[in-house]
């Protein structure tokens, strides 16, 4: 049976988040994160007991998995931390989908959320490599926490982060997937309605509205606003409440594109 008991010799679980329920695994490969958003949970987890879960202890808990033929519904590999954070992440993606095509696939369907600044090249390909369909049954869902659109906005709501680096990592990798060819992951583009930044609710649909049109993919918009989407698309531009903040959005690109370009840096 799976349980933390068994890797308390290869780190220290204070560190890190092992849990398992029935065929749902969570693992928060990094508790760190890189932003300081006064909306997250992070200011609740003492700095002494932050850190990366080592390859080492990864590569146990996969190894363990596939000895107990375990086989997984769901694998999250986040929690409150930024996983690509940890120094060994494209390793650690580069062993699970190893792992999987010697055996088995280990997992039906992968979460994985990110704030998109460490989304290089090279974390990008371990991400699109191991939610292609030819492996798993589901391409796996990314998430990415954007919040703002513009920089102004995103400073107040993401401290720490830089608003441009993000937009182009996030832009490279939806274009990788398009050259690729290939389903997965779907993506969510993030818009949690706050009082900073509710103002530009519209104009954060209406940039990467544009940004797909211009490239030629469908996208779809949630406005639940729910703590959960509900149906993910390839491609989701999704709004969700926080201390139940509403907002009205026109689904149809409202502004011109040399509107979006004097506003969105």
């Amino acid at each position: 049976m799976l349980n933390s008991e068994r890797y308390k010799s290869l780190d220290q679980l204070l560190m890190i988040m092992v849990v398992w329920e029935e065929s749902w695994l969570g693992l928060e490969i990094s508790s760190k994160c890189n932003l300081r958003c006064p909306a997250c949970s992070q200011f609740n987890i003492l700095k002494k007991d932050k850190g990366h879960m080592s390859l080492d202890l990864f590569k146990k808990i996969v190894d363990d998995l596939f000895k107990d033929k375990i086989k997984l519904k769901n694998i999250d590999l986040y929690f409150r931390g930024e996983s690509l954070l940890n120094p060994n992440f494209k390793e650690m993606m580069e062993y699970l989908l190893e792992k999987s095509k010697a055996n088995y696939p280990l997992f039906g369907h992968m979460l994985l959320h990110t704030n998109a600044e460490l989304l290089s090249e090279e974390n990008a390909n371990a991400i699109l490599n191991i939610c292609d369909q030819s492996v798993f049954e589901h391409p796996g869902n990314l998430f990415f926490s954007i919040d703002s659109a513009t920089k102004e906005t995103y400073n107040k709501v993401r401290p720490g982060g830089n608003f441009g680096q993000v937009i182009s990592n996030i832009k490279r990798i939806v274009k990788m997937r398009k050259k690729r060819n290939q389903a997965g992951p779907s993506m969510v583009f993030q818009f949690i309605i706050q009082e900073q930044n509710q103002h530009e609710a519209q104009l954060f649909l209406d940039f990467w509205a544009l940004f797909f049109k211009e490239i030629k993919i469908p996208f779809w918009v949630d406005e639940s606003y729910g703590p959960e989407i509900g149906n993910v698309k390839p491609t989701t531009i999704y709004f969700r409440r926080l201390q139940d903040k509403f907002i009205n959005i026109n689904k149809n690109i409202a502004l011109q594109k040399k509107v979006i370009d004097s506003l969105v840096r």
